[in-house]
């Protein structure tokens, strides 16, 4: 019998959290995954601030990202990433 390798996904929320707290706790979930083929789905809300802080940072990572749900135009309000 062949075992199915399942992908992890780690969930980082964001809610709650003020924005200068934000980048520090995605450099430090990201880097507890780095290179572990790991999905990632950071939760922003839909704060325009906070989704931009999270962009930014993939970016300086250079991570690809989507946000929300593909066709589901009501949940953007989370970043979706694999490390």
């Amino acid at each position: 019998m062949s075992k199915k390798k399942q992908s992890m996904v780690k969930k980082i929320d964001l809610h709650g959290v003020r924005h200068d707290r934000v980048k520090s706790i995605l450099i430090r979930g990201i880097e507890d995954v780095w290179d572990t083929n790991t999905k990632v789905e950071i939760i922003t809300g839909h704060s325009p601030e906070m989704k931009k802080i999270a962009k930014e940072v993939l970016k300086e990572y250079r991570l690809e990202y989507e946000e929300g749900e593909e066709g589901d135009l009501l949940n953007t309000g989370y970043l979706k990433t694999t490390i």
